[in-house]
């Protein structure tokens, strides 16, 4: 059930993001963009303008309320993870297409709008397309902050792999240097993109296009650090027990639960600040009269050519690629495949069933072998030094293997038991505990009367 929770609860921040960056007034009004096309703040009060805004709002609240009920029909697939993984990345990108297809909608209609006024015809703004800035080229490699910063992140990264090859590999922690290796990637991506020319002034080209590199560079290169300061924090947190002699079970829950918590927070707030200062920027230089020509690239779901190969979002918060939407879609087919190839191999865990087989080995002692979704543990009956049938499950914590919705499969840290080979299903609370001299084993049927033959066959 926590495992569950956890994921309708990851499921729900998700959807907050999507819903925030695809309908609050503070992202759709981007600086010289608004609902995704390049319109003038002077001219955002027009009556069609504003219906357009009204008609956007009303069917991005009706996505967000198909969004939040297909969020909890993850229910009907509570005892398959496979399915779940796949349901979410479904779920999630069906969403984000939902939600840009809608937004392009509203913006065809205020490009066709905008192409018949007056002020975007007249002669003051026609004709007068400038795609290089001199002055703000020149000084482009000085804008970003300083790539030094980036020796703590590998710094950390190096030390996660030698604690990988010397003392075992965690996923987790992997999961978070390899986010380190790819923000680190994203600074130097940003920091040698062309810049952007917006308007006409030369100074306010180059006030926006120094805020822009320098705050996004350092965005992520606190992404970076944060990350791969998690990545450590999550190989160290075995160290919780010496420091504060609990139980490691608590500890290492604790620990992982706290360091993935602050570092989540910290990239939140930096991605925030970020662009909040970005847009205060903009902001002060709204007296100028931007221009851009990418609205029809941007509507058509082509490449800019004459943009940036990395630029900022017109929608949301961040960067993206100026590679038009069929390298968006294969960018997205690739992470399916992943995500279906992942799930395809957990789908054996979701099937499993935990059997107890015992037999005579070719030297006639009896052995027993637990297994299920092709793990399997061994011992000899006469090196079992205890057997215990428990009426309820203790608390487990995975050190290695496969913890999902149903089942508990792998080395698992067992209240009251240490590390224990566990072959254990949630649907009841029993468990049989076999004790021998070098290892301890847990597990059960998924039944109580399974269960209780499991006992009986082994006293």
């Amino acid at each position: 059930m926590a495992f569950m929770v956890f994921i309708i609860v990851t499921m729900l921040f998700m959807l907050g993001t999507l819903v925030f960056t695809m309908g609050s007034s503070m992202v759709l009004e981007n600086g010289s963009y608004y609902l995704g096309i390049t319109i003038p703040k002077n001219y955002r009060n027009e009556e069609a303008v504003k219906a357009i805004a009204a008609e956007y709002k009303k069917s991005w609240r009706v996505i967000s309320l198909i969004g939040l009920v297909t969020c909890f029909m993850i229910l009907l697939f509570y005892d398959y993870v496979s399915i779940q993984m796949v349901y979410i990345m479904v779920w999630f990108f069906a969403l984000i297409y939902v939600y840009q297809q809608n937004l392009k909608k509203y913006g065809w209609k205020l490009y066709n709008w905008k192409i018949t006024q007056e002020w975007y015809n007249s002669e003051e703004n026609s004709g007068k397309l400038r795609r290089i800035d001199t002055a703000v080229t020149v000084n482009k490699d000085r804008m970003p902050v300083s790539a030094y910063w980036g020796i703590i992140t590998l710094a950390g990264v190096a030390f996660c792999v030698f604690r990988y090859i010397t003392a075992g590999f965690s996923v987790v922690s992997f999961s978070f240097a390899m986010c380190a290796v790819v923000f680190l990637v994203t600074y130097f991506v940003i920091a040698k993109s062309r810049t952007k020319v917006y308007c006409d002034d030369s100074n306010v080209n180059m006030k926006i296009n120094k805020c822009v590199r320098f705050e996004w560079s350092r965005c992520m290169m606190l992404h970076s650090g944060m990350a791969a300061f998690t990545a450590v924090m999550l190989l160290m947190s075995g160290k919780m027990e010496a420091l504060f002699g609990i139980d490691s079970n608590t500890a290492s829950g604790m620990s992982i639960a706290v360091t993935i918590m602050l570092g989540s927070l910290g990239s939140m707030m930096a991605l925030f600040i970020t662009y909040d200062n970005i847009r205060k920027v903009k902001n002060q230089a709204a007296s100028v009269n931007y221009y851009d020509d990418g609205d029809i690239y941007y509507l058509m779901g082509k490449k800019n050519p004459n943009a940036p190969a990395v630029h900022e979002k017109r929608v949301g918060i961040g960067f993206e690629l100026n590679a038009g939407s069929k390298v968006d879609l294969i960018v997205i087919a690739v992470i399916m495949l992943f995500v279906i190839g992942l799930a395809i191999f957990m789908l054996k865990y979701d099937l499993a069933d935990v059997a107890l087989n015992i037999s005579a080995d070719d030297g006639g002692r009896m052995v027993a072998k637990v297994e299920a979704a092709g793990d399997s543990s061994t011992f000899y009956l006469d090196e079992v030094t205890d057997v215990e049938l428990l009426d309820e499950l203790p608390d487990m914590s995975k050190e290695i293997g496969y913890d999902g919705t149903v089942y508990y499969i792998g080395c698992f840290n067992v209240s009251g038991y240490g590390n224990c080979d566990t072959y254990v299903c949630l649907r009841t609370d029993m468990a049989v505990v076999v004790k021998t001299k070098d290892r301890t084993y847990v597990f059960n049927d998924e039944t109580a009367d399974g269960t209780r033959q499991m006992y009986e066959s082994l006293r």
